[in-house]
């Protein structure tokens, strides 16, 4: 089987953006860091989200721009653990078995 995804998925600072766009590069894929993603969409970093709408809104938005990738083909996708922890069941079972790859 040819994996058309792979999901790094590691702590804060654990190097998953940088692993993953030397990997991006090396396999001529696009990769998407949620956490940029995030600041794009809310125009502000992720550490002033955490301090003035908390850890729980920030989830909420994690889950909302996953939900928006799973559908697309975009090979790379970073994510931090707690929001693995915090899907829905099904995303999060189909997450490896359907041509995807999780990495930590």
């Amino acid at each position: 089987m040819t994996a058309d995804k792979i999901y790094l998925v590691g702590f804060m600072a654990a190097g998953k953006t940088t692993v993953a766009r030397a990997l991006a590069e090396r396999l001529g894929w696009r990769a998407e860091d949620i956490d940029e993603l995030i600041e794009a969409r809310e125009r502000r970093t992720v550490a002033e989200i955490f301090a003035r709408n908390g850890e729980p809104y920030f989830r909420a938005l994690e889950r909302d721009i996953l939900k928006l990738l799973l559908p697309l083909r975009v090979p790379l996708r970073l994510l931090q653990p707690a929001l693995l922890l915090r899907l829905p069941k099904p995303p999060l079972q189909n997450l490896p078995r359907k041509n995807n790859d999780i990495l930590s």
